[in-house]
């Protein structure tokens, strides 16, 4: 679990020094709601504040999936998180 959290947070910090070095890109890390155009830009709701640009980029991450199946919950089965937490 240690060297996968060292290998995530270093991963992080590069991508983040990557993109501090792009004129007129601004990162936020906040949840967003797209919620609609004005003209040709795109209006995304972040926290407390209303965003307005003409391209966006979601970087959303990745989040486990259990699927539909019938008698999944009567049995122990592992996502991305729990096979990573296992001893």
């Amino acid at each position: 679990m240690n060297r996968m959290q060292a290998v995530v947070d270093a991963s992080r910090q590069r991508l983040e020094g990557g993109l501090g070095q792009i004129d007129n890109l601004s990162v936020i890390n906040e949840r967003g709601v797209v919620v609609g155009r004005r003209g040709e830009n795109i209006l995304v709701a972040a926290g407390d504040r209303l965003l307005e640009a003409p391209r966006l980029v979601l970087n959303t991450g990745t989040r486990s999936f259990v699927p539909p199946i019938p008698g999944i919950d009567d049995v122990d089965f592992l996502d991305n998180t729990s096979l990573l937490e296992a001893p």
